[in-house]
């Protein structure tokens, strides 16, 4: 009886020394991400990128401010800009390998995403009801793009060589830039005592030569509608 009573003692300060071990590894974990992520950022800025302005058509100009400009040293910048006072417009410009037609390297698939596990992501969005998050690490001009949506009334804008434009009641989205490759941006709503809210979104892929911008429109509050073709109609000329 007495063994059987030592050996459940010794258990358990194994387990439980077990247990801190995991936990004392995973907050070194914690800090060193922390630490890399900040070590990637620059300070953020506060007026519109001239390449970022040149998109708007002169229609639109005026009804866009900035909300902040988030700089970094791996990645372009993200613009996260204000439209008409009732709605959230981010801009991030991805690098294309080469001038192709959008329609040759273009991807997408409609089903549940999820950010790439064992991966840091650096989350943006502090004022808005939902997470733009991007991976950390050096990124680099790709080859090909892979959109996965997970949502409802998804309709198509426009898709052509130099555009794709989608709306939709979007749950999360993901972009890769191989079939299964890591994920590298991540879109979805911040979780609440319901869960993670329905994003109403405009989604707009623009490609100008080896630049191809990722844009989404959002509204401010998550009870709010996005009137389809809105992101289309500030960014392209009909």
């Amino acid at each position: 009886m007495i063994n059987k009573k030592k050996k459940w003692k010794i258990l358990l300060i194994i387990c439980v020394g077990a247990f801190f071990l995991i936990l004392v590894v995973k907050i070194i974990i914690a800090i060193l991400i922390t630490n890399r992520s900040f070590k990637e950022d620059l300070p953020s800025t506060y007026q519109l990128p001239a390449e970022d302005s040149l998109l708007i058509r002169d229609l639109y100009r005026d009804k866009i401010n900035v909300n902040v400009i988030h700089n970094s040293k791996v990645r372009e910048p993200i613009s996260m800009l204000f439209f008409d006072q009732n709605y959230h417009i981010i801009i991030h410009k991805i690098k294309l390998a080469r001038d192709i037609p959008l329609q040759s390297i273009f991807h997408t698939q409609i089903k549940n995403a999820r950010r790439s596990t064992g991966i840091p992501y650096n989350l943006y969005g502090d004022h808005i009801f939902f997470y733009f998050q991007c991976k950390t690490g050096l990124t680099h001009p790709v080859s090909e793009v892979y959109l996965t949506l997970s949502g409802d009334s998804l309709k198509t804008i426009a898709e052509n060589d130099s555009i794709a434009a989608y709306h939709l009641l979007c749950k999360n989205l993901s972009v890769r830039y191989e079939e299964n490759g890591l994920v590298d941006i991540f879109v979805i709503g911040k979780e609440n005592i319901l869960g993670a809210p329905i994003i109403p979104m405009d989604i707009l892929f623009l490609r100008r030569q080896k630049n191809l911008y990722f844009l989404l429109l959002t509204p401010k509050s998550q009870n709010k509608v996005v009137p389809p073709e809105l992101l289309y109609n500030i960014f392209i000329k009909n």
